[in-house]
């Protein structure tokens, strides 16, 4: 996989498979800028979702890994992606580089 669009692709081609519980969006404009993946919980038990996807370095070593992946996280926050979004939402800050990921999470309440 080249480029973070490619990872975006596969990833939303699998969250389809939720198509019913979730409204699966890609690469669309809320808050600040434009978020990777939102699922969009169409029942008031489930959470939202929202997914920001960094590629690393291929000669990237571990730490930086996973400070891409804080920063996706921190991105969501800071470009206001939960805009529009209440209840539960999770937010997923996700790094690659090559076949390895680093993937964290935090949940808020709106």
């Amino acid at each position: 996989l080249k480029d973070e669009n490619a990872y975006q692709l596969f990833l939303t081609g699998v969250l389809l498979q939720l198509s019913g519980k979730y409204e699966v969006k890609a690469d669309f404009e809320n808050g600040k800028g434009r978020f990777d993946i939102l699922l969009r919980s169409n029942a008031p038990n489930l959470p939202h979702a929202i997914m920001e996807l960094k590629r690393s370095r291929s000669n990237a070593r571990p730490e930086t890994v996973e400070a891409d992946a804080k920063a996706a996280l921190e991105q969501i926050k800071d470009r206001d992606y939960m805009f529009g979004l209440s209840g539960n939402i999770i937010l997923y800050g996700m790094a690659f580089k090559g076949k390895e990921a680093k993937v964290l999470s935090e949940t808020m309440f709106r």
